[in-house]
């Protein structure tokens, strides 16, 4: 039989070992930050996660409207700085007689809802375009058509961003099958939005509108589901301008 091995740890061995605990210890602050942050995360996901479950219909619409405020304001500043820099890339064509096409939409994830709308219009004098307009909206709980004559001012000529202010009237008519609502109504609205023309004759457009109708015909987004005379309606679209 061998003999057995004897394993005997130089100085130069034991000062090895030492110097590679001590390099190890270099890295343990970090790692007690990097545990101290993943903890600090995770709650903070816990916490958001519980607040969105807690958010309703309303919350939702509360938010889409400020982000729609937030966009039309950055959007406005935007239009602004091109304005006082001049933009000489795109030319909107915006000149009395043009003939302008509109689709527009939304959808309503969270209240599994659709907005549909199209418009056929023309541009006059001084940067007024007048346009007819047809829409349908449907969701679980009611569908609504609306047809109708829609009025926009352009603020700016010159520029790729072009604010606008618009004001309307359609007649609509709604149906709710979970209260037997079957009914037609006058709907007035105001609101304005923004303009971008990616080209001389597209644009894609932004805008939000308060409507008040002459008969209760919105279903509230609360969650009683109650039918309201008045909403805010937001709607993103695609114009072509040609003449």
């Amino acid at each position: 039989m061998g003999m057995p091995t004897l394993r005997c740890d130089t100085p130069q061995n034991v000062a090895s070992v030492v110097e590679r605990e001590d390099k190890l210890r270099k890295f343990d602050p970090i790692l007690s930050d990097l545990r101290s942050y993943f903890k600090l995360g995770e709650r903070l996901f816990f916490l958001v996660s519980k607040k969105i479950t807690k958010w309703n219909k309303q919350d939702m619409n509360k938010i889409s409207q400020k982000c729609f405020v937030l966009a039309v304001a950055s959007i406005l500043v935007g239009s602004a700085f091109a304005a006082e820099n001049g933009s000489s890339a795109v030319t909107p064509n915006l000149d009395a007689g043009t003939k302008v096409l509109e689709g527009a939409g939304n959808i309503n994830v969270m209240a599994d809802e659709l907005q549909i709308q199209v418009a056929y219009g023309e541009i006059l004098a001084n940067g007024i375009e007048v346009a007819v307009v047809a829409g349908l909206r449907d969701n679980d709980v009611s569908m609504s058509t609306e047809l109708g004559v829609r009025g926009e001012y352009n603020l700016a000529h010159d520029s790729a961003f072009v604010p606008f202010l618009s004001a309307g009237v359609v007649w609509a008519a709604a149906e709710v099958d979970a209260i037997g609502l079957d009914t037609d109504a006058a709907v007035f609205s105001v609101g304005g939005g923004v303009k971008y023309f990616i080209r001389d004759d597209i644009a894609l457009a932004v805008d939000g509108s308060y409507r008040v109708a002459t008969d209760d015909i919105y279903i509230d987004n609360d969650e009683d589901g109650e039918v309201q005379d008045d909403e805010f309606r937001v709607l993103l679209s695609v114009r072509s301008y040609f003449d």
